[in-house]
């Protein structure tokens, strides 16, 4: 009887030990394996944030934003995304130090070339963090075990989309998404200053984040009222001005006005590589200018109009109800998947956050599966399909990225599920809702009443 009691303990031991150690080993595996595969593949936008960060460190970073690069492009990317690709330069020149009294990769490959792969580091790291904010967010789900958070986090870091994006490509995408997620945490952590804080964090990463930014500080508004708003949106400014006054001399206006024009410095195309609805107009290479009118509006102005009534749909689905974590995600979900099939002049990339949204969803009901594989098969086809030599060359993938039939398929697919998850969130809501058409036969008006 003692040696089986003796078994069950040491047993039920080394589960706690296994409880213990399996996050640090998926993280510790993951990071490994990011940066062994890393090389020698780069996104052709690498070269551009080695020079941009060569600049900040050559010139330093006073006035940065007023002299053009000689690729003939000004530098865009907000001043974390800069920063990155400097700390990603120091960490070259410190190892190549290091290695240079010993035999090792970085000394047997062309140095301006080592310099490309070392511009990766921090987008892994940001990709890590962001793993493990996701699992930290499943920890807030009711009744979820450790097992099943493990679970949720490995299909984040291992997805393919994810590793594409970020080990071969080396994209900052993930910055501004750690920062943001950890910004979603800690609002429903009840630490909304800490939040507001991250949130700022977000928005000097990258300007794509900004609808998400929008969202978390609109739900503090609606969470917790005008004042801690308007403190949160205080702590913005602060941060933001903060950041990016040493870019600018320390002007107070130079910082916003050039956040509001970099906008416009992306291509002003229907669609970049994007299977989306105008990228079915463009066979899914690079549109048309997205100025051209369709009958009384311009293209870009007929995106955000489809976006912005769904947008405000969903919006106001959401506010009138029960603001709980598997909501706010799955609004976020739908939010993403809507302007990116909708907006013009989107990328190929920026389907990216819809990985993180269903991933985290998939930790709270099997339902969410399907549109989790269909969006990382989706992202990870659209992105292989971007480059007319992807990294590395798989003649098979090749074959089915590139074929204008299967690019049609998956779009209306995706379109069908777009309308699908749209109804289920619509659906969810209406159960609670009675519809009464009542007939005033004496004055002959039909009205019809909505009751809770």
């Amino acid at each position: 009887m003692l040696k089986l009691l003796t078994k069950v303990e040491n047993k039920r031991m080394k589960i706690e030990i296994l409880k213990v150690v399996i996050l640090p080993l998926v993280v510790l595996s993951a990071l490994i394996f990011y940066f062994f595969i890393s090389s020698p593949y780069y996104s052709s936008d690498i070269t551009n944030h080695l020079r941009w960060g060569e600049l900040a460190i050559n010139k330093g970073v006073n006035n940065f934003y007023q002299d053009p690069v000689n690729t003939d492009r000004y530098q865009k990317y907000p001043p974390l995304a800069i920063l990155s690709f400097v700390s990603d330069l120091y960490i070259y020149k410190n190892i190549s130090i290091i290695s240079s009294k010993y035999p090792s990769f970085i000394n047997s490959h062309n140095l301006e070339r080592s310099k490309i792969y070392y511009l990766k580091v921090v987008e892994i790291l940001a990709t890590i963090g962001t793993g493990i904010i996701i699992y930290l967010l499943t920890g807030l789900i009711k009744n979820i075990n450790k097992k099943n958070r493990v679970i949720t986090t490995v299909l984040f870091l291992f997805n393919p989309a994810t590793i594409y994006l970020s080990a071969i490509w080396g994209q900052i995408d993930f910055l501004q998404l750690f920062f943001i997620l950890v910004g979603f945490y800690f609002f429903f952590r009840d630490r909304i200053l800490v939040s507001a804080l991250f949130a700022a964090l977000a928005l000097l990463s990258k300007q794509t984040v900004i609808i998400y930014w929008f969202i978390l500080l609109f739900l503090i508004l609606m969470k917790w009222g005008w004042k801690k708003f308007l403190l949160s949106l205080i702590i913005n400014i602060l941060v933001f001005e903060a950041v990016f006054m040493p870019f600018f001399n320390f002007s107070l206006i130079k910082p916003f006005k050039f956040y509001f024009m970099s906008f416009s410095l992306t291509d002003h195309l229907s669609t970049s590589f994007a299977f989306n609805l105008w990228g079915i107009f463009s066979a899914f290479g690079r549109g048309v200018s997205d100025s051209n009118m369709f009958l009384f509006l311009s293209l870009h102005y007929w995106g955000y109009l489809f976006f912005g009534l769904l947008f405000l749909d969903l919006s106001y689905i959401l506010l009138k109800s029960k603001i709980t974590l598997e909501k706010t995600i799955y609004y976020l979900f739908l939010v993403t998947i809507t302007y990116f099939f909708f907006l013009t002049r989107m990328h190929e990339r920026y389907l990216i956050p819809v990985i993180v949204f269903s991933t985290i969803l998939t930790a709270f009901s099997k339902k969410y599966l399907f549109s989790f594989v269909f969006f990382t098969i989706f992202q990870f086809l659209m992105l292989y399909n971007y480059s007319s030599l992807p990294d590395p060359r798989l003649d098979f993938l090749l074959i089915i990225a590139k074929n204008l039939y299967i690019e049609i398929f998956l779009t209306l697919s995706y379109f069908f599920i777009l309308l699908y998850n749209i109804y289920i969130f619509h659906k969810d809501y209406l159960k609670g809702i009675k519809f009464n058409f009542l007939i005033n036969w004496d004055y002959l008006k039909t009205g019809l009443y909505i009751r809770k």
